[in-house]
């Protein structure tokens, strides 16, 4: 995959909250996904690894 996607998000946001998504103009046309690799800070202050991944897309 040769081309750079910018997506941005809130620092903290709530989860449904929309993204902002910039695809360069010369990106491959297809379906997509993103997967996402995070940590989540408990109330108690311990942090628990996530995945999270999208819904396809399609970029044409």
């Amino acid at each position: 995959m040769g081309c750079e996607v910018l997506l941005k998000q809130a620092r903290r946001r709530r989860i449904g909250s929309p993204v902002h998504l910039d695809v360069p103009a010369d990106a491959a046309a297809g379906r997509y996904r993103f997967q996402r690799y995070a940590t989540s800070l408990g109330l108690d202050g311990t942090l628990t690894p996530f995945t999270g991944t999208t819904d396809e897309f399609e970029i044409a």
